[in-house]
């Protein structure tokens, strides 16, 4: 590849000019000692018979280790600071400094006039990439009447007509071709090519330095555009066409299409959960946005660990919830608040990352008040971030329960379900909230079995946990991500309804659903019977 690190000053961008006085010793090379010899060698008792006074005046200073000088750098003249050289694919001489965007391969003139050249395109080339004149190497894809069709990478294909053929053989598809460039017309994506029949060559690879886009920063405006993004793996869907994975990045949700045949599976390597980097044209599906894979790996160690960082970040940034106070003035609720936050966060990220959500609430009006609110705020957000147009019925299921805790019949229910839609669909295991449930000890069997399986847990409840670990934790907390309870801050006090709960936690997930569902906690406190002063 022709561009690499700059020869001169190793990839930094920057030369050694000279030296200058150390500004933090001021030229003396050492730096006062705050500490004692006896402090730092912890077990040694006889430091005298070492030879070693503990008592330590100065020592050597951590900028300038000793020397009393630092260097001085200016920018490398031969890079321009980039760090990054075009240089010639033979030889190695060096044109000049490269940044994102410019040529990535370049043969000098003194090995163009000593080789004959043949170029090969990777998969991040396109057809604006191929230059008239030039031979390529190529594979033949099919034969025609007419002449012969020929794939220079998997996106692009040119044709030689049948009188530009050598016409020594026969021609197979498959069959690798080296072919000569009469004209490119990139806006209708054909190229005019010959036969060559070039012998004893240099073979050269033509990459495109893509930069990672967001996902977050696809528009529209770029369809047609080849793009290079980096995500993980939430969905992979089989269907009568091609195989569609969905993928995040933490600023958005994406499809990403790749064919092999009809029904069958591409990449059959790659899993949900994998950390990828896709190659491939911006299109659109269902009027939404999609990327053409060209090409898509699987990346490993630092580069994975790179992208899942930076994924986490993204998420837990854009999950935070906005602090719009409460609907009535409630001590009880501001003592929660921290609770409130952590549940509006879990469920907005599940939804950024195109996480499954399982809302079970009890057969009551409260239940049923609790239940809508959250359903009012999740969907529609749901609908905003995923390119899914049927997110809200794939991605979000309310299921009332008849029993007045999690039980056994309908942890099973969500566990066969769950565990179906990831085995046939590719879909991550959800994230069960459960409301006006969910907060005693008749709860924990239910939540260990489906804990098996990963599956994090938000509980929305007001009846009395009973047994507690702590002043603020009960028993059931140590097998859920947030409990949010107003028994855990006021003992005994149960007349701050699940619905009024689930209502005030929904204005955190999405504000704008407040005018929507301001009233569900007067009709969750008139089916409990509430004397809460917040119902008053």
């Amino acid at each position: 590849m022709a561009v690499k690190d700059c020869p001169e000053c190793h990839g930094s961008g920057k030369v050694k000019s000279g030296e200058k006085e150390c500004e933090v010793c001021k030229g003396w090379g050492y730096v006062p000692a705050d500490f004692k010899i006896g402090d730092k060698l912890k077990g040694y008792r006889n430091l005298d018979y070492f030879g070693v006074e503990e008592e330590v005046d100065e020592i050597p200073c951590p900028e300038c280790h000793g020397k009393g000088v630092v260097p001085v750098y200016d920018t490398c003249p031969t890079c321009g600071g980039t760090g990054r050289v075009l240089a010639c694919d033979i030889c190695g001489k060096v044109k000049e400094p490269w940044e994102p965007g410019m040529e990535t391969s370049w043969v000098c003139p003194e090995c163009e006039r000593k080789y004959k050249v043949v170029y090969v395109l990777d998969k991040t080339c396109d057809y604006e990439d191929v230059e008239i004149g030039k031979v390529y190497k190529g594979v033949i894809e099919r034969v025609e009447r007419f002449g012969v069709f020929v794939k220079l990478n998997p996106h692009v294909t040119g044709l030689i007509k049948r009188k530009d053929l050598l016409g020594k053989k026969e021609y197979t598809p498959g069959e690798e071709v080296l072919v000569q460039v009469l004209d490119v017309r990139p806006e209708k994506k054909e190229i005019d090519l010959i036969e060559s029949a070039l012998r004893h060559y240099k073979e050269i690879v033509v990459r495109k330095e893509l930069p990672v886009t967001d996902i977050g920063a696809l528009t529209k405006e770029m369809a047609g555009k080849t793009v290079r993004i980096r995500g993980k793996i939430t969905q992979i869907q089989v269907t009568g066409g091609p195989t569609v994975f969905t993928i995040t990045d933490g600023t958005g949700i994406t499809w990403a299409a790749a064919f092999e045949a009809p029904g069958v599976r591409a990449y059959p390597t790659i899993e949900v959960g994998d950390i990828v980097e896709v190659i491939g044209k911006v299109s659109f599906h269902a009027g939404e946005i999609q990327i053409e894979i060209s090409d898509m790996s699987r990346l490993w160690g630092p580069d994975a660990a790179e992208v899942k960082k930076k994924i986490e970040e993204e998420l837990n940034q854009r999950a935070q919830p906005e602090d719009v106070g409460f609907l009535v003035e409630s001590e009880v609720l501001e003592k929660l608040k921290p609770k409130i936050m952590k549940a509006a966060f879990i469920i907005r990220k599940a939804i950024f990352e195109g996480r499954p959500i399982i809302v079970r609430h009890h057969a009551d009006t409260d239940g049923y008040s609790a239940g809508l609110a959250l359903e009012y705020a999740i969907v529609p957000l749901l609908e905003e971030i995923s390119p899914d147009p049927q997110a809200k019925w794939k991605f979000f299921k309310r299921r009332p329960s008849r029993a007045p805790f999690y039980e056994l019949e309908d942890v099973l229910k969500d566990i066969i379900f769950m565990i179906e839609d990831h085995e046939r669909f590719g879909d991550p295991l959800p994230l069960l909230v459960i409301v006006d449930n969910g907060g005693t000890t008749e709860d924990i069997p239910a939540y260990k079995r489906i804990k098996a399986y990963g599956v994090p847990i938000v509980v929305i409840d007001h009846h009395d946990p009973r047994d507690f670990i702590s002043e603020d934790k009960a028993a059931v907390d140590e097998y859920v991500d947030v409990h949010v309870n107003p028994h855990l801050v006021k003992r005994g006090y149960y007349e701050l309804t699940a619905g009024m709960l689930a209502t005030e936690i929904a204005r955190f997930i999405y504000p704008p659903v407040e005018e929507k569902i301001k009233h569900l906690p007067a009709i969750a406190g008139t089916g409990d019977r509430s004397d809460a002063p917040e119902f008053q």
